[in-house]
């Protein structure tokens, strides 16, 4: 039988407790027994309390004991996908949450997006001391390692933690000129240029490395985020939500920057990457580029912890720039593959 992965629950929320009951939750997993493998995904909204949490997963435990027990040939996984903000986790007891789990699967990516003014990192290694966005007094940060070591400080078993990693970035666009200065209610422009970016160092592959105050201009007020101006473009965007703005594969990111006046930042602190795009309106966007994915695979190996996760799959590139499939590769998943020694990579 065929190992398919059944999304069962696609959220949960106060707003719909009544829709994931115990009945209705053992019903969703009735209904999906006779695949090999089940994945349970409940996303952790802020304004959920622990009680209806400790309910349902209940509930999904009980629906695992049960199938387990009328399909003995067959091993089930009970997992989550669990968001990463440390102010997130600590309204659920994460220890207590994941111990009946055989893993959980951090989203550690878009800790910084279109909600906000500020450009950021959305999925860094590390904080950067010059993040703009650094809550003052806070224990941890909006970054992976910070995500990882809440965990492990509250007895979660590293085998059980699973890295998410981003196959797209999240953008934000910045004036160079007055007139568009006014449009996007700024009273300065501009607001950064691509091309007065000083780095430490430009590496053989032509990526700039900066590091402490060298990155400060990127983290601007940029007033409005990319994508509120004009209509984006449907085709290379990947909207994880309907109307998410500034939202590009990894795949159109490599192109963009194959194809404009563009240039890749490294940030050596953050262990994060940025495309600055220079236009009349200059783009700048967060995403994982292979150097930043081989950092973050080797960090899972040092911590021991259970592996890695990607959102999603057709976000990946062909190796080769001049591909006409640039857009159906697996340049990043070989490299998860190859840092966990799987021999037989997935294809997509």
């Amino acid at each position: 039988m065929p190992e398919i992965i059944g999304d069962a629950l696609s959220s949960l929320s106060s707003q719909h407790s009544a829709e994931y009951s115990d009945l209705a939750v053992k019903d969703a997993f009735k209904s999906a027994l006779g695949y090999s493998s089940l994945l349970a995904r409940i996303s952790v909204l802020a304004n959920d309390g622990a009680s209806s949490k400790e309910s349902v997963i209940n509930a999904v435990e009980q629906a695992f004991l049960d199938a387990q027990a009328k399909q003995e040939n067959y091993f089930y996984s009970l997992t989550i996908a669990s968001g990463a903000g440390f102010d997130k986790m600590d309204k659920v007891d994460m220890a207590q949450l994941v111990e009946p789990l055989d893993f959980v699967n951090m989203m550690t990516y878009d800790f910084h997006g279109a909600w906000e003014s500020n450009s950021n990192h959305q999925s860094a290694l590390y904080q950067n001391p010059n993040d703009p966005n650094a809550i003052p007094g806070a224990n941890y940060t909006y970054t992976t390692d910070s995500a990882i070591q809440y965990l492990l400080e509250r007895n979660v078993p590293s085998r059980k933690i699973v890295v998410g990693l981003p196959f797209y970035g999240r953008g934000w666009q910045a004036a160079k000129t007055d007139i568009y200065a006014t449009v996007l209610d700024t009273n300065a422009a501009p607001l950064w240029d691509c091309n007065d970016i000083q780095p430490d160092y430009i590496d053989a592959d032509g990526v700039y490395h900066v590091t402490g105050d060298e990155i400060s201009p990127l983290f601007a007020e940029v007033g409005r985020t990319y994508g509120q101006i004009g209509e984006p473009d449907m085709n290379s965007i990947h909207f994880m939500n309907e109307g998410a703005s500034g939202v590009y594969d990894y795949w159109k990111l490599m192109e963009l920057y194959e194809t404009k006046d563009a240039i890749l930042i490294y940030d050596d602190i953050a262990q994060a990457s940025l495309l600055c795009v220079n236009e009349n309106i200059d783009k700048l966007y967060s995403f994982d580029i292979p150097a930043v994915t081989e950092v973050k695979m080797q960090y899972i190996t040092d911590m021991s912890l259970g592996g890695a996760m990607f959102w999603s799959i057709d976000g990946d590139a062909d190796n080769d720039s001049a591909s006409a499939n640039r857009n159906h590769g697996q340049q990043l998943l070989d490299i998860i593959s190859r840092s966990l020694n799987i021999s037989n990579t997935p294809t997509y």
